[in-house]
């Protein structure tokens, strides 16, 4: 059976997905982002390499407000869990 036979879609869809998030600095920040920065530590994994990604933009905002450091080896971490936390919880709150 080939593509033509085949069930499969024959065009792209476009959707739209509403996301929770905030604007800091002019820059879009999803509230899960947030959250997986705010629960990656420096020190969970042995070596030490962080798994949150992020865009240049979102990564010099994150810096500059001291709500992440970057990983020498990429990725960036929860410079201070407990200002991040503390950040997202007044974000709840308003």
């Amino acid at each position: 059976m080939n593509w033509e036979d085949s069930d499969l879609p024959r065009k792209i869809e476009t959707r739209m997905v509403p996301e929770e998030g905030v604007t800091i600095d002019g820059v879009w920040f999803p509230l899960n982002l947030l959250g997986e920065l705010a629960e990656q530590h420096r020190y969970d994994s042995e070596f030490g390499e962080a798994f949150i990604s992020t865009s240049p933009e979102q990564e010099r905002v994150l810096l500059a407000h001291n709500l992440a450091v970057k990983e020498t080896r990429g990725g960036l971490h929860s410079s201070e869990p407990a200002q991040l936390h503390e950040f997202l919880d007044e974000l709840e709150k308003a």
